[in-house]
């Protein structure tokens, strides 16, 4: 409750000032190199776990059913790493 009181108790330059900032850093810009949606070319690969690495642009998938791990490529080209 604190924090409402004291948002409400800012002048209204910064209050605004404020929502600007929040405002600008939540907002999408569109410049992600990854599509919204990447199909992995690989038959019966479920993934169980996932990490992207920004180094290689690629993510990292580890499967319990097949007892590998992947890179997956935003085309969706999947390269076994570890078997």
């Amino acid at each position: 409750m604190k924090l409402v009181n004291s948002f409400v108790n800012l002048p209204l330059s910064a209050a605004l000032t404020l929502f600007a900032v929040v405002t600008i850093a939540c907002t999408h810009n569109g410049t992600s190199p990854l599509p919204d949606t990447i199909a992995i070319h690989r038959p019966a690969l479920y993934p169980e776990s996932m990490a992207y690495d920004a180094a290689s642009q690629c993510f990292i998938v580890g499967s319990l059913t097949t007892g590998t791990l992947g890179q997956v490529r935003a085309d969706g080209t999947y390269f076994t790493l570890y078997r």
